[in-house]
């Protein structure tokens, strides 16, 4: 909202507890936490801003002179040209020991960098000889990528600020920024982001030089991932109904921060997403709200999240006519010599869980089925209270192999297609995957159709 002639506003705010903040460049920025707003009614509040006092000073070149049409820019402040007389006034948000004044001629290459002293006293900035910053912009089979959008910022400590007019790289994926200053203070430096139409985003990241000399530094090639892959899924409250409105983020390394909303049945989609890891968020943690949170990969679909749980998505794989993913997140010790070239029972559960529990009591009652079958059981537990389970399976005197995964438990699942839990898996003697994710009741069957 903006303020009228009169520095009035009228705004519409929700129910409950709100904050305004109050910005511009002539004042200091301002917070004002109101008292709860009450539905169906209005209040006035009132508030003065703090003026900022301009921070000035000139620009001059080697020769002494006053240097005009300088772009001087100061962290977290204006960016502003000098007049003729190579002065500058500019205004900031606010002060730090670290603030800095970089003042740019890209016409002739000079510039320089000076730590903000005194904020009351005139600066006086001389330009020196800079340097040329260049490199290109590939694809994965390194290719040239045009029209890439590239910036440069001043990074310093612990934030960044826009130094360099944002450009667009050429048909060959060059681009170029001119007036670098070389009198960089100590902990300072440069990063670079790369935003293109059909990939990735670069950003922040430490590059790699390729070729250095006094008057330019040439970039290590910058490879952008192609944005050819989608994800799609559902949020649930936590009653299982479809969370319909809600507001969904998207994150992850090299991806655009996406965001979304979900429609009328809990559904979203998003597109335009590289290979790799992916962190979704449905809804704004609050006090009495918990968002819904899940770890997943591009290209995943049906993706579940749950309001108010952190999980990791299972993609919906099968096993069955495919040997078992392996022993190496089992502790089975010398017991696995007693299951070789035996068909295998394996039963994932969790003993925090009664009908994992219920699940292992009625596979104890068909031991002697299984026992002519000559099938192995595997109880693999996924629960933290390993103790507990294992003395509840010797005082059950429940007569199966056991081994535990409470430290890698979700991933293990992930890998053996596990969907929910008490999940069984049955193999034959070459331990390849007969059937999956089936009852008890259906498991003298399965044992038929062998």
């Amino acid at each position: 909202f903006s303020t009228d002639a009169d520095g009035k506003v009228k705004a519409m705010l929700p129910a409950g507890q709100c904050n305004l903040r109050f910005w511009d460049e002539r004042y200091q920025r301002q917070e004002l936490k109101l008292s709860p707003v009450e539905k169906g009614k209005s209040a006035a509040v009132s508030f003065k801003l703090t003026p900022i006092k301009p921070l000035t000073g000139v620009v001059k070149g080697a020769n002494g002179r006053p240097a005009t049409d300088v772009t001087v820019k100061m962290t977290w402040g204006q960016k502003v040209l000098t007049d003729s007389n190579g002065a500058f006034q500019c205004t900031y948000e606010s002060l730090r020991e670290d603030m800095c004044l970089i003042a740019r001629d890209t016409e002739n290459n000079l510039a320089t960098v000076a730590i903000i002293g005194n904020p009351d006293k005139a600066a006086t900035l001389v330009l020196k000889p800079a340097r040329t910053l260049t490199g290109t912009i590939v694809d994965m089979e390194e290719r040239p990528i045009a029209a890439a959008r590239v910036s440069l910022d001043f990074r310093g400590h612990g934030y960044l600020s826009d130094c360099c007019r944002e450009i667009l790289t050429g048909a060959k994926g060059r681009f170029e920024f001119k007036a670098i200053p070389t009198d960089m203070p100590e902990g300072f430096t440069f990063r670079i982001t790369v935003t293109t139409m059909n990939h990735g985003s670069f950003t922040y990241k430490k590059l790699e030089i390729q070729e250095e000399t006094t008057n330019s530094i040439e970039l290590k090639p910058i490879q952008m991932s192609k944005a050819n892959q989608s994800i799609d899924g559902f949020v649930l409250n936590e009653d299982g109904t479809a969370a319909a409105g809600l507001p969904i983020i998207l994150q992850g390394e090299g991806q655009f921060k996406h965001t979304t909303v979900t429609d009328d049945k809990g559904r979203f989609q998003f597109q335009r997403l590289c290979e790799g890891d992916i962190r979704l968020q449905a809804g704004i943690g609050g006090k009495d709200f918990k968002p819904g949170k899940v770890s997943a990969h591009s290209g995943d679909t049906n993706v579940k999240i749950f309001m108010g749980q952190d999980r990791v998505h299972v993609p919906e794989i099968s096993l069955t006519g495919q040997p078992i993913p392996g022993w190496d997140s089992m502790d089975l010790d010398s017991d696995k010599a007693v299951v070789k070239d035996k068909p295998l029972l394996i039963c994932f559960w969790d003993f925090n869980q009664r009908p994992s529990r219920h699940v292992v009591s009625q596979l104890v009652a068909m031991k002697s089925v299984l026992a002519k079958e000559n099938i192995k059981v595997i109880l693999v537990n996924s629960s933290s209270m390993e103790e507990k389970a294992d003395k509840w399976v010797s005082n059950k005197e429940i007569p199966f192999l056991t081994c535990g995964i409470p430290n890698e438990s979700e991933a293990t699942q992930a890998r053996w297609g596990v969907k929910g839990l008490p999940w069984l898996i049955l193999t034959d003697g070459e331990h390849k995957v007969i059937a999956e994710g089936f009852s008890v009741s259906e498991l003298e069957g399965k044992l038929g159709s062998r």
